[in-house]
């Protein structure tokens, strides 16, 4: 099957950040330090085709 994964991205569609998991095994973000305070876009996408599944947006 399909591998899935996270980005998160300006509302431009900039991608940020890509998920990483950790050695626990939960998906998780590394935020840059710099990341400026607005709403910004998770999408759960395929890894290999690329497929946006779905969208919500956060309050930094």
């Amino acid at each position: 099957g399909s591998e899935w994964g996270y980005s998160l991205s300006t509302i431009s569609g900039r991608v940020i950040q890509k998920s990483q998991v950790n050695a626990n095994g939960l998906t998780q973000f590394k935020l840059p330090s710099n990341l400026s305070k607005g709403t910004y876009i998770v999408q759960m996408e395929s890894r290999t085709d690329g497929e946006q599944i779905n969208s919500m947006f956060i309050q930094n």
